[in-house]
């Protein structure tokens, strides 16, 4: 089975690349600065360039039954105030591509890490943690992780959107806990590398798991 990682130089997207190799996938992957990627393999395949790029992307995607996505709008600094660098919409108009070309190929289940907060799971979200996502530029990950859910809704194929809480570099410290619809309570933050081995056990139904 053929994976396709957009994100894979990312702090989450280098896990879930370290995990899909671990457990014997053929990764192929588009980084813009290859020397980032965590590690070298000869089931990984590396395609220097932009996934906005749609050759570069329809070359990525042939042969890939399954595409996950850990792309995020950057900013400047971890200040939530801080100007974006990335287009707020990159990550969209990524997944749009995707899902064209992706069916004209073998492309059949697409998965993204989007965030606890976006879409109906905002009201859950603590009040101050509220202002932050609309008075700041944290809001412009969360209002394309929400377009981001649009798309695969649209999209025709099997999907999982993953809703993620506040994302560490911690080493995992206690079992993984899904919540759906607020129940049980998420937990504030969520080790990227226990994000990383999170898997839907196979159920083709699209959803999201918060």
């Amino acid at each position: 089975m053929s994976l396709l990682i957009l994100g894979a130089t990312g702090g989450t997207g280098q896990w879930l690349l370290k995990e899909a190799i671990h457990n014997g996938y053929a990764v192929r992957t588009i980084a813009r600065h290859p020397e980032k990627l965590p590690i070298e393999n000869t089931n990984l395949t590396v395609f220097e360039g932009n996934p906005s790029d749609p050759r570069l992307l329809a070359s990525a995607l042939e042969g890939c039954t399954t595409a996950l996505s850990a792309l995020n709008i950057s900013r400047k600094s971890v200040n939530p105030w801080s100007p974006l660098i990335t287009p707020p919409q990159f990550m969209s108009q990524t997944l749009q591509r995707v899902a064209r070309l992706g069916s004209e190929k073998q492309l059949q289940r697409m998965m993204i890490v989007s965030a606890w907060g976006v879409n109906g799971s905002f009201r859950e979200l603590p009040f101050w943690f509220q202002m932050l996502v609309k008075w700041s530029n944290i809001g412009a990950a969360y209002r394309d992780h929400g377009r981001q859910e649009n798309v695969l809704r649209s999209s025709g194929l099997e999907w999982t959107a993953v809703r993620a809480s506040g994302l560490t570099n911690s080493e995992p410290k206690k079992e993984l806990r899904i919540s759906i619809k607020g129940k049980p309570k998420p937990a504030l933050t969520i080790s990227r590398r226990a994000l990383a081995r999170f898997h839907d056990r196979g159920d083709p139904k699209p959803r999201i798991r918060e």
